[in-house]
């Protein structure tokens, strides 16, 4: 199966359910902070 790149933008107040999510799917993510008040979540899935 390939690797996907995929990419969420979430308001802040989700941050802390992504992140409990996140590590059951994939190994690696990146978090920027992005205007209005988002997160931007990057991350490999296979």
């Amino acid at each position: 199966m390939s690797a996907r790149l995929v990419q969420i933008y979430l308001p802040e107040d989700q941050i802390d359910r992504l992140e409990t999510i996140l590590p059951r799917h994939t190994r690696r993510f990146w978090r920027e902070t992005v205007p209005g008040a988002q997160e931007k979540y990057t991350c490999i899935v296979q």
